[in-house]
């Protein structure tokens, strides 16, 4: 198979002078190119997420890298980087969230393992695939590898409640979320919370293959990930027929609908002890959308991040509920705008035939992209670029030209 196509064999080209309506549509489209191009590391077969802040690999960055790749029409890239997620794959199917293949040795300044974390991240491999697969790729040896990362989780990550859980708060993907606040010991501040995270990262409990099983202060059911994780089964479903992939995901999904708060409007992270900001109203919380059978909690959701709605903003989903006394809209992950959750909900929409709110989600996300220059994420209520820049998934927009997710 020609692992190279072209941007309008790619589904793009008819659409690339369009691109919802902006103006600045060819500018967006090479500028997409160009950081792609900047922060990929071809000796080792990945987008650096910016490659001057973020040299290594990141689970769920490149997941997300490979559907850019793809949408520039770039197979070869899409198919090797999704590749690399799974360079350091352990023997029971555990899938680090960070890579270091360009310094094997620098790991073990956090983590205790050479080349790789001990932590892992939302496995949106299942959905990468899915994409890759639909463009006509052959996908059977990420298929195996995807399925192994899935049958470990189920295996090792499962309360007797039926709901995953997570080892440490970047698991979840946002690893600076409000919903931690209870384990940060009162020290919110930058240093203070990155200390905080290390001893939290001391504290796991791994395996003798190498990966992390228990903690002795930090499990979490986190809604956001058993969100993500039920999407990506269902997704890889899609590709392989497996039936035991979807009653997992069903499973997974019954069991998360059951943390839903009609009051608050959210789902709710559960842990064995009480912890008041683990309901914190926040966008990665509202994730469920992707999964949930609960037709009335996903329209509720729906309404608070769409126009008018309290997580609405016009560059797409705030960070968090504007009524919390937290929010802060360029505020890390206590805000401020990031454009994978952007990519996520617009997936959200178009899945439930939102139509109308996924391309207000796109032409948000075009306009926080330019907004932005191109940052890590941003401010939801100006569009000023935070964190590092150009950063590889703020490249996402352009992906939300398939109308037929």
């Amino acid at each position: 198979m020609n692992q190279e196509r072209s941007v309008e064999s790619a589904g793009a080209g008819k659409d690339r002078d369009g691109l919802r309506g902006n103006d600045n549509a060819p500018e967006i489209w090479e500028r997409a190119r160009s950081i792609m191009s900047h922060n990929w590391r071809n000796e080792f077969g990945y987008a650096a997420p910016n490659i001057e802040s973020y040299p290594a690999c990141w689970l769920w960055d490149s997941c997300f890298h490979s559907i850019i790749w793809l949408t520039l029409g770039d197979q070869s890239k899409a198919v090797t980087e999704l590749s690399s997620v799974f360079k350091w794959q352990l023997e029971d199917g555990f899938v680090p969230h960070m890579g270091f293949q360009f310094n094997p040795s620098a790991a073990t300044s956090e983590w205790r393992h050479p080349g790789h974390s001990d932590i892992t991240q939302p496995p949106m491999f299942g959905h990468a695939i899915r994409m890759l697969h639909k463009s006509g790729i052959e996908v059977t040896g990420l298929v195996g590898k995807a399925t192994a990362a899935f049958d470990f989780l189920m295996a090792h990550r499962m309360a007797k409640n039926g709901r995953l859980f997570i080892l440490h708060p970047s698991e979840a993907g946002c690893g600076s979320s409000p919903r931690w606040d209870s384990w940060a010991k009162g020290k919110l501040d930058p240093v203070s919370w990155k200390e905080r995270k290390s001893e939290l990262a001391s504290l796991l409990v791994c395996s003798s293959s190498g990966s992390s099983v228990s903690s002795s202060q930090f499990i979490v059911e986190s809604a956001a990930f058993n969100a993500l994780t039920a999407f990506n089964m269902m997704e890889l479903y899609q590709v392989t027929g497996n039936e035991r992939l979807l009653e997992q995901a069903e499973s997974v999904i019954t069991a998360l609908d059951e943390t839903w708060d009609e009051e608050l409007g959210t789902w709710k992270d559960v842990t064995s002890e009480v912890r008041q900001s683990s309901s914190a109203r926040t966008a990665e919380a509202l994730l469920p959308v992707l999964v949930s059978r609960n037709k009335q909690a996903v329209s509720k959701a729906f309404k608070d991040i769409t126009s008018g709605g309290r997580l609405e903003s016009r560059f797409g989903v705030a960070g968090a509920d504007r009524t919390e006394k937290f929010f802060d809209p360029g505020g890390y992950w206590r805000g401020a705008g990031w454009p994978q959750l952007n990519y996520l909900f617009w997936v959200a929409a178009v899945r439930s035939g939102r139509r109308e709110i996924a391309d207000e989600f796109a032409a948000k996300s075009f306009g926080a992209a330019t907004a932005s220059d191109y940052s890590e994420y941003f401010n939801s209520m100006t569009g000023q670029g935070l964190g590092a820049k150009p950063q590889s998934w703020a490249c996402l927009p352009i992906c939300m030209l398939d109308k037929d997710q």
